[in-house]
């Protein structure tokens, strides 16, 4: 049996792209991930200042509310990646 290979070759889609489609694909890619990432640190910041004055979620993660805050500023002064 014999296996026509242009017939396969959407399997290795990436092998068959211009280095530019190449280029263009891996920025969208990583400029996705680096949104994402700063949407979820937002979300972590937001989660944990309305939450600081919460004594049960406090008790839970084991913090105390300075705590909490002292890691709030890290976060906002990190870069995301």
């Amino acid at each position: 049996m014999k296996i026509n290979s242009a017939k396969n070759s959407h399997v290795t889609g990436s092998e068959s792209k211009t280095p530019f489609e190449q280029f263009k694909r891996n920025t969208f890619a990583k400029m996705v991930h680096a949104v994402w990432l700063l949407w979820r640190k937002h979300e972590l910041i937001s989660s944990l200042e309305r939450r600081k004055d919460d004594a049960r979620f406090l008790e839970d993660v084991g913090l105390t509310k300075k705590e909490v805050e002292r890691e709030i500023v890290k976060l906002r002064g990190e870069k995301p990646y």
